[in-house]
């Protein structure tokens, strides 16, 4: 079992130092700890935002690689039940409360 849920934006505060705070520190020792838990698009989403980041200019392609790979070598899971429950269960939650189906 995994220490949390870990959302991509965190770990994009990771990578950039406009972003850090106390708190994301806290979350990746954490993660290394404990490990963590996401959806089965979470590296996707990730690649996405460093590569846009990297188009906008705000990071290098170099830099972009090695982030990537320093959070690839976390203890992060898959969540392998996202699509069987994305139909059902989390559309239903996120109807109760309030909340996009794109992060369960």
């Amino acid at each position: 079992m995994t220490g949390f849920i870990l959302d991509c934006s965190i770990a994009v505060a990771w990578c950039f130092e406009d972003e850090a705070s106390e708190i994301c520190d806290a979350l990746l020792e954490r993660v290394r700890d404990e490990g963590a838990l996401v959806p089965s698009l979470w590296h996707l989403e990730l690649e996405n935002v460093m590569i846009q980041a990297e188009r906008r200019g705000r990071i290098m392609s170099a830099d972009v690689s090695t982030r990537l790979e320093l959070i690839g070598d976390l203890p992060i899971a898959i969540d392998d039940e996202t699509p069987r429950r994305a139909l059902h269960e989390i559309l239903a939650l996120a109807r109760a409360q309030n909340l996009t189906s794109s992060h369960p």
